[in-house]
């Protein structure tokens, strides 16, 4: 649980994730945004 904004900031957590659209765009080891629904 993340308490203040400062932490929400600074706070990283890893995931997997698996990718149906577009995947031939990105290579391992690239940032990327994620969205939850």
């Amino acid at each position: 649980n993340v308490q203040t904004k400062e932490e929400r900031t600074t706070t990283v957590y890893a995931v997997k994730i698996r990718i149906t659209e577009g995947k031939e765009q990105l290579k391992a080891g690239m940032p990327a945004d994620v969205t939850l629904q």
